[in-house]
């Protein structure tokens, strides 16, 4: 095994026991009274299948190992916790990648990219996708400036992707495939999809002075109206004392 993909599988389930032998090294951690929510990821068998193919014998044989060594971690969870635990295992079908399904595209992405990356690898730059990792040293509108230019080489090739300028502290770009999300250029119907509204950043802010509003009016209304059902004329109101007809006595 002179790739790391070929060992990196093993590397993560060993991660996975190593984890199990801390937590029954520390009964305190496990015995606290608290409920623990553990959620274990393993990304490489969709690598093995990236780099030697979907029905390679390398993907096969993972998924195979996996199938044997998930029952042993359920069974290990089982006894550390005295069989309270609920395990979910979550697969997710392969699609393929963007290299995969673009790879014209994500040749002339990298391309363009390579000199302004953290890392100059091409298996880090694939490993890393839809995400793109620049160089922290870039200025804001250097990185502005060279998002702009790679949407405008892939509307150059008649690309369905799409770029999205990613800003913070680690500038991202994000290339999204079409037939991941919709677009404008997409087939699909907007009409006949059950679609939310959009609603503005406002929305919020308008929303709750109404809702307080009408609860301080339906209050307000209330208190009145309970103050003149129990209004007495002649003696709690002076509009009526004062109109009211006296008796002269001589």
């Amino acid at each position: 095994m002179e790739k790391k993909e070929d060992f990196l599988l093993f590397a993560e389930i060993d991660a996975i026991f190593q984890i199990i032998e801390k937590l029954k090294s520390n009964p305190s951690l496990v015995q606290d009274g608290i409920p623990d929510i553990y959620t274990l990821s393993l990304s490489s068998v969709k690598i093995l299948r990236r780099r030697y193919g979907d029905k390679s014998s390398q993907a096969e044989g993972a998924v195979h190992f996996l199938q044997g060594v998930i029952p042993t971690i359920v069974k290990e969870f089982t006894d550390l916790y005295n069989g309270n635990v609920l395990v979910e295992v979550l697969s997710l079908e392969w699609k393929g990648d963007l290299h995969t399904k673009y790879p014209q595209e994500m040749h002339v992405v990298y391309n363009e990219m390579q000199p302004y990356l953290s890392s100059q690898s091409a298996d880090m730059f694939r490993d890393q996708l839809p995400a793109i990792t620049l160089r922290h040293d870039l200025e804001d509108t250097m990185k502005e400036s060279l998002c702009e230019a790679l949407q405008n080489k892939l509307l150059s090739v008649q690309s369905p992707l799409r770029v999205t300028c990613g800003r913070g502290h680690r500038s991202r770009r994000a290339a999204v495939g079409a037939s991941e999300g919709v677009t404008a250029n997409s087939s699909v119907d907007l009409s006949k999809v059950n679609l939310a509204p959009v609603y503005s950043a406002d929305y919020p802010v308008i929303f709750n002075i109404c809702l307080w509003l009408l609860v301080v009016l339906a209050l307000a209304l209330y208190v009145i109206s309970l103050v003149m059902w129990y209004l007495d004329p002649g003696r709690d109101s002076i509009i009526y004392r004062m109109t009211s007809q006296r008796i002269k006595t001589d």
